[in-house]
């Protein structure tokens, strides 16, 4: 399965309101879904690693920014990491586990957020926060919750989440 197409359906399937996600919003995450470097194409058990942009909560229009990132790429206040496994097809994952994975978050002159968890097909899922840095070191111990934005590639909203 190519990478777009991949990614295409993941957002197809989590589609999902971000209204409820007022409250403890971050900031917002785009990524080049073709950037991305997977082994096996995507199948159970293949390895992801991509990188994105980070931009403030409000710039990624509605029905998400284009595929490139290119609108929302001068508004960049940070760097998005992410590795992990395809798991989705796995005899023992659930339906909706698409991926296991380690984000970095890391904002220019901020901090960094390490979350690690399962990637749904769901929108939103939730992720613990496993290491947190700078002004974002009082959210160690807590959860994110993911809101997926758009189907125009990888992009979502990352809110505090109570535990």
């Amino acid at each position: 399965m190519k990478v777009g197409l991949f990614f295409a359906v993941a957002i197809v399937l989590a589609s999902g309101s971000v209204a409820s996600a007022k409250n403890g919003a971050l900031f917002e995450v785009c990524v080049v879904a073709d950037d991305a470097v997977t082994t096996d194409d995507f199948n159970p058990g293949s390895l992801l690693t991509a990188s994105g942009i980070i931009v403030p909560v409000g710039t990624i229009p509605d029905g998400g920014a284009e595929a490139n990132c290119s609108d929302v790429a001068a508004k960049r206040i940070g760097t998005f990491f992410v590795r992990g496994n395809i798991v989705g097809g796995l005899p023992t994952a659930e339906p909706t586990d698409l991926a296991y994975v380690s984000w970095e978050f890391r904002v220019d002159n901020v901090g960094t957020i390490e979350t690690t968890g399962i990637v749904k097909t769901t929108s939103p899922y939730f992720q613990p926060i496993a290491a947190a840095t700078g002004s974002y070191h009082s959210l160690q111990d807590r959860q994110v919750r993911t809101d997926v934005l758009g189907a125009g590639g990888f992009q979502f909203l990352i809110s505090v989440a109570d535990k």
